[in-house]
């Protein structure tokens, strides 16, 4: 019989969600997000954070390995502060960075 090929390498398991971490928390800026849980708030609630700012509770997702095109899967509800006009402050790197692992 012809040699088998090895099974295909699952994809590396995904760090826990308590590995994840906002990127402000890397900034140089002393963010102070409100006190509480983002998780604790419907998505998309605005509240004012110790630093005076304004924060609103945020769905991060990530693409779903393995799932096909356009599937993502949510890693977990953070804080994330808004500028002056009420819009995410951008991560340094892009959309794709709001998470550090």
């Amino acid at each position: 019989p012809p040699p088998r090929s090895p099974a295909p390498c699952p994809p590396p398991p995904l760090p826990p969600r308590t590995a994840l971490r906002p990127w402000w928390t890397a900034a140089p800026e002393r963010y102070q997000p409100p006190l509480g849980e983002a998780c604790q708030f419907a998505p998309d609630t605005q509240r004012r954070g110790e630093d005076t700012r304004m924060w609103r509770s945020v769905d991060v997702y990530e693409a779903a390995r393995g799932q096909g095109a356009g599937k993502r899967r949510r890693l977990c509800t953070a804080w994330m502060p808004l500028d002056g006009q009420l819009k995410l402050i951008p991560p340094p790197g892009g959309p794709g960075r709001l998470m550090l692992r």
